[in-house]
């Protein structure tokens, strides 16, 4: 099983996640996570392995500025007309600013990182159900240590 999670760069809490097959690809799953959540989302950080056009265009419609990370072999747009071409632009005018804040998604990584030291990296059910069940708990027992009075 695959987690696919969104987490909140802040308070490193999971927004809303989904659980697949392990062979399901990340830039599949970005839509979803992204129309789950019930906040407003203000900047996405994610690596190469969610960069799309149409996750570019998942991010703006939600008024959210994309910060995914280009491949080597994207060129520079003639004309930036959608989000994956301002995005890319922006990325191509002042790449040390662009970076700066792509790379909160560090905080981003290290929420996954502190899930499975915290909670295991593994789980224990045996049967499908059961282990989306357990996942769903550790999310949640991670979620209620996020939680700040």
């Amino acid at each position: 099983m695959k987690l696919h999670a969104l987490v909140e760069a802040e308070s490193k809490s999971v927004l809303t996640y989904s659980l697949t097959d392990p062979n399901v690809a990340d830039t599949v799953e970005f839509p979803k996570l992204v129309y789950g959540v019930q906040s407003r989302i203000l900047e996405i950080y994610a690596d190469a392995g969610y960069l799309s056009a149409k996750n570019c265009w998942a991010a703006a419609n939600v008024g959210a500025t994309p910060y995914i990370r280009p491949k080597r072999t994207n060129r520079r747009p003639a004309k930036p007309l959608n989000p994956f071409q301002k995005m890319l632009t922006a990325y191509l005018d002042d790449p040390k600013s662009w970076l700066a804040k792509y790379h909160l998604r560090s905080g981003v990584e290290s929420t996954f990182a502190a899930i499975k030291r915290r909670l295991g990296d593994g789980l224990a059910a045996t049967t499908r159900l059961m282990l989306r069940i357990e996942a769903t708990l550790h999310l949640l027992a991670w979620n209620l240590t996020r939680v700040r009075y």
